[in-house]
């Protein structure tokens, strides 16, 4: 083995010794929630998973169809208040719904329409509150490193309960004389959809999003 190989796999193993040390004091900052600039996460990763865990809970609590009651599935977490009002409402978790693409666009297109429906959805003091929670944050910094705590905790939490969901389906015993769980009643053959077999990953979630928001992802 010559020299210059020597080197050269020094300098690869000095290079992760260097990487794995920044990774760890990074961990342990976010532990303490004193992120550096340079290590806070970024807007387009926080509305990344400030969505999924949007999407994650709607269709956990509500099922998979678009809020508005269009009857398409939903794809997108839209904001009931538009984040362009402010950090403040942006990832709040209260300010987002699963709502299909077609509807996101028309609520971007027609703002006065959709929020006297938001008003009917969710009451007018639950707006209201919001908008004010907006107009009081302008101009005061969003930490964002406690904001990136807070979603990742969340979608944590939307983790475990569809684990456990999916443990709880597949220990339903079979009926009495009938089927065993994804069986289908009439001809017995696997992987058919037995309504009787077992309960379904929807169920409630603690109140706290899969594709990207839709055009404005309000």
């Amino acid at each position: 083995m010559n020299t210059w190989y020597c080197g050269a796999l020094a300098k690869i193993e000095e290079a992760k010794r260097k990487k794995k040390a920044r990774a760890d004091k990074a961990r342990s900052l976010v532990g303490m929630g004193q992120l550096r600039a340079s290590m806070r996460p970024t807007d387009k990763k926080l509305d990344k998973i400030w969505s999924e865990v949007v999407r994650d809970r709607d269709r956990q609590k509500y099922g998979p169809l678009c809020r508005y009651g269009c009857g398409r599935v939903g794809v997108v977490a839209a904001h009931v208040v538009p984040k362009q009002f402010g950090h403040w409402i942006r990832w709040d978790l209260t300010n987002g719904m699963l709502a299909c693409t077609n509807c996101n666009l028309g609520e971007v297109l027609n703002r006065t329409k959709y929020r006297m429906r938001h008003v009917d959805m969710f009451g007018s003091k639950m707006i209201d509150g919001l908008e004010r929670k907006a107009r009081l944050g302008r101009g005061h910094p969003v930490e964002r490193g406690v904001v990136y705590m807070i979603l990742t905790a969340e979608l944590r939490k939307l983790k475990e309960r569809k684990i456990e969901d999916r443990r709880d389906d597949k220990a339903v015993p079979p009926r009495a004389g009938g089927p065993a769980p994804g069986l289908a009643s009439g001809d017995g053959q696997p992987g058919e959809h037995n309504p009787h077999g077992h309960r379904g990953l929807l169920g409630d979630v603690e109140k706290a999003g899969g594709e990207d928001d839709g055009p404005d992802q309000q």
